[in-house]
């Protein structure tokens, strides 16, 4: 087991890196926050207004090892999503 510090200006966080054998070790918190923010930041206008209040669900689901895209599935707006791919 490993700590990482990760700084910012708002806030210093301790990340303990655990990984067995047979698992690869998690994304540092730094890749992982990057893609989520690319991610959103690239599709922001298919989510529904209130993705805000779903951070903490979506976050689980990519810890859980789900990929970014299909953690942000479920919160895309039905209307936007069609409207985007025609």
């Amino acid at each position: 087991m490993s700590n990482a510090r990760v700084a910012s200006k708002r806030n210093t966080r301790t990340l303990k890196i655990v990984a067995t054998k047979d698992e690869k070790p998690k994304p540092e918190y730094d890749d992982t926050a990057w893609a989520i923010w690319t991610h959103y930041r690239d599709n922001k206008d298919r989510f529904v207004s209130d993705i805000r209040d779903y951070r903490n669900a979506i976050v689980a689901d990519i810890q859980a090892g789900t990929s970014i895209a299909a953690a942000f599935a479920p919160y895309l707006a039905p209307d936007k999503a069609l409207r985007k791919a025609a």
